[in-house]
């Protein structure tokens, strides 16, 4: 179905770009910014979080699942954030619509990322990048993209499909509750929460207090750091130590 899906390319205020999805009609990301919105969301308030945060941290590898690869630029700059900072990253990510070839060369991300150890050039990262997209596309169960950052994409639908275990830490980053209502339940969210190891955390864009109170009910201990540029603040959920 994918391939006769008419995504099309949109500049956002940041200076990076994101894309209009035809089926949902809405954009994967804000308005405002996508690379200034996923770098506050999913690497400030969530790994960067994590890494701080967490009491007792694994020993050789942090487990990520993201909910919607979508563009994959959440994917991109983890790997930027592994290389960088010589963490080994397992990232496993679902997507039931990717995106197509021809988009994704036109997202132009690498040109954004600045490496300042000069470990990563921009022909690395869009080899990289491509590399992921190429993964989903082709239902690939594994890709090793690099010492630091092996790849583990699901091509399917999230209701369906058996989800990784032992996570540490979920980018929840389905489109908005109007957009994707079965995505949001309470149901969905206690089958990622059991997959989820203690002290894990899950942040997400979303800040509907209908959300959060699901969160809750399910047993996360709920917050509501700031948001980035052009929202007021996010969600961030952590397991607790005996949740079950």
């Amino acid at each position: 179905m994918t391939k006769h899906l008419d995504f099309r390319i949109v500049p956002t205020d940041d200076g990076s770009k994101s894309i209009f999805h035809p089926l949902y009609k809405t954009l994967y990301h804000s308005h405002w910014g996508a690379l200034q919105e996923s770098r506050h969301i999913f690497l400030q308030a969530g790994l960067n979080y994590f890494i701080e945060n967490s009491p007792t941290l694994p020993s050789s590898e942090i487990r990520i699942f993201e909910m919607g690869f979508g563009t994959g630029l959440n994917a991109l700059l983890s790997l930027h954030w592994a290389i960088q900072n010589n963490n080994v990253l397992r990232y496993h990510t679902i997507e039931k619509y990717p995106v197509p070839l021809h988009v994704v060369n036109d997202l132009e991300y690498f040109k954004l990322l600045q490496d300042a150890s000069n470990s990563l050039s921009q022909d690395d990262l869009l080899r990289y990048f491509i590399q992921m997209h190429q993964a989903m596309i082709q239902s690939l169960p594994t890709v090793m993209l690099h010492p630091n950052f092996q790849f583990f994409p699901i091509h399917g639908d999230i209701l369906s499909s058996t989800l990784p275990s032992n996570i540490d830490l979920v980018f929840y980053d389905a489109f908005a509750p109007d957009c994707q209502q079965d995505l949001w339940t309470e149901a969905l969210l206690l089958k990622v929460y059991q997959r989820m190891n203690p002290n894990a955390i899950l942040v997400t864009f979303c800040a509907q207090g209908a959300f959060k109170r699901r969160l809750k009910k399910v047993g996360f201990h709920v917050t509501s750091p700031s948001g980035p540029i052009g929202k007021r603040e996010i969600t961030r959920a952590i397991k607790p130590p005996n949740g079950f």
